[in-house]
């Protein structure tokens, strides 16, 4: 969450309190730019469908390139996600698999590689 006094377009007009968005630009410096899987950070964990996160995981801190891998306990693939958009350093994942149906409550392994570096997990789902 953000909270922000007195915002003003970039013309210099006050944004009003009644408006319930604002979009920013943000320059390129200033947006950080990950190049390793030291700062992966998966949330929520254990993720409870219909609370706040609307049932999704989100990687985030990731480096243009990463894989995503996730695994039942079983050891079956259910996801692969790849990032490949620049400037782009979250992935997120609806709790789905590669057909787009929605996976049941269980425990889910992920695996995630870039560069022949490999961090992995486990996410607990509850539906």
């Amino acid at each position: 969450t953000v909270t922000a006094q007195e915002v003003q377009d970039i013309s210099g007009v006050g944004i009003s309190r009644d408006k319930n968005s604002a979009a920013f630009i943000v320059p390129e410096q200033y947006i950080q730019k990950w190049n390793d899987l030291k700062n992966l950070v998966v949330y929520p964990n254990p993720v409870i469908t219909g609370s706040r996160h609307y049932g999704q995981i989100n990687f985030d801190k990731l480096p243009s390139g990463t894989k995503i891998k996730i695994y039942d306990c079983n050891g079956n693939i259910m996801r692969i996600l790849d990032t490949v958009e620049e400037n782009c350093s979250k992935k997120i994942w609806y709790l789905d698999n590669d057909s787009y149906q929605k996976l049941s409550s269980g425990i889910y392994v992920y695996v995630v590689e870039y560069k022949g570096h490999r961090r992995t997990g486990k996410i607990a789902l509850v539906r």
